[in-house]
C-alpha cells in the first residue's frame, strides 16, 4: 500500500536541502520548529538542520530516545535547542525490556547527565530537559519511581502520556485520504 506508516522508505525523505530552504521560507514567521521521530537523530542530515534553525533563531523542540546524547550534548546547546524531550520508559529493567537494549537505560541516563552539565557549565537556560514516560502496562508498577529518578537527574519537567490509541483501519483510513496520490 503507498504511504503506509508501517514502513519506512528512506527514498522518501526530504533532502537536508529542501529543510533548509522549508525554514528559511517560515523564518519569517519566528515559528516553533517541534522535531520527533521514531528517533530524529537517525536523520543523518539533522545536524545542519539544527544549525540552521540556531542560524535562523528558530526555536526548537526535540524529542529523541536519549542513546545519542552523551555525545551530542555539546551541540545541544551550542544549537540553543530550547526543549529536549527524553523517552525514559520506567526503571532499568523495564526500559531495557521496553526498548529490547541492555545498555538502553545507562546510555539515556549518561546522556541526560552530560547534557546537565553542559548547561551548567555554560550557564545555559537551555535545552530544558523533559523526560517524558509513556504510560503502559509494563511499567505502570514503577511510575512513583519516575518523580525521584527525574529529580535525581535534575531534569526539569516529568511528563506522563497515554499511549497513543490507533487501529490499522484506521491508519489506512488516514494514509488513503492524506495520500499524495489521491
Amino acid at each position: 500500500f503507498p504511504g503506509n506508516l508501517y514502513t519506512y522508505d528512506p527514498a522518501n525523505e526530504l533532502s537536508v536541502d529542501a529543510w533548509i530552504d522549508f525554514l528559511r521560507q517560515v523564518a519569517v514567521f519566528r515559528p516553533q520548529i517541534h522535531i520527533t521521530g521514531g528517533e530524529p537523530f537517525l536523520y543523518r542530515g539533522l545536524p545542519e538542520i539544527l544549525a540552521e534553525t540556531s542560524r535562523l533563531k528558530l526555536g526548537v523542540l526535540l524529542q529523541t530516545n536519549g542513546l545519542q546524547l552523551a555525545e551530542l550534548a555539546e551541540k545541544l546547546v551550542d544549537w540553543n535547542v530550547m526543549q529536549l524531550s527524553v523517552s525514559l520508559d520506567g526503571t532499568r529493567d523495564i526500559h531495557n525490556r521496553i526498548r529490547g537494549r541492555t545498555d538502553a537505560f545507562d546510555k539515556t541516563l549518561q546522556g541526560l547527565k552530560a547534557l546537565i552539565e553542559v548547561r551548567q557549565q555554560r550557564n545555559s537556560p537551555g535545552p530544558v530537559t523533559v523526560i517524558n514516560c509513556v504510560i503502559t502496562k509494563d511499567n505502570i508498577s514503577v511510575l512513583d519511581q519516575m518523580a525521584p529518578l527525574a529529580n535525581e537527574l535534575q531534569a526539569d519537567v516529568l511528563e506522563y502520556h497515554h499511549t497513543i490509541f490507533n487501529t490499522k483501519p484506521r491508519v489506512y483510513k488516514h494514509n488513503e485520504i492524506l495520500s499524495p496520490q489521491n
